[in-house]
């Protein structure tokens, strides 16, 4: 009997002063698995459900212009637990980054 692989719940919270778009996705056997899209308003918490433990790559965008990226294929290694992650401009408001919370 094959297993399903666990999955689990990744959290954000919004640190700019803009509402983004988040969304993830993971390679699967060469083929990429998009997540949903993540709406988090400015100084909010989202969530990304059902997402696979191991490597995660996040597009982020702002929301009033979602097909231009303020950060691109940010990869990040998501554990067999459930993780958040804060989103923050600290110098720059068009230079995002993405750390562990």
């Amino acid at each position: 009997m094959a297993q399903v692989p666990k999955t689990v719940t990744v959290g954000f919270r919004n640190q700019t002063n803009m509402d983004l778009l988040v969304q993830g996705y993971t390679i699967v056997n060469g083929v990429q698995r998009l997540g949903q899209p993540v709406m988090i308003r400015r100084g909010s918490i989202a969530f990304e459900l059902n997402v696979p433990a191991g490597i995660r790559f996040y597009t982020i965008a702002d929301a009033k212009a979602p097909l231009r990226p303020l950060l691109s294929r940010e990869p990040v290694t998501i554990q067999p637990r459930d993780s958040s992650f804060m989103i923050s401009s600290p110098n720059d408001p068009k230079r995002i980054v993405l750390l562990p919370d």
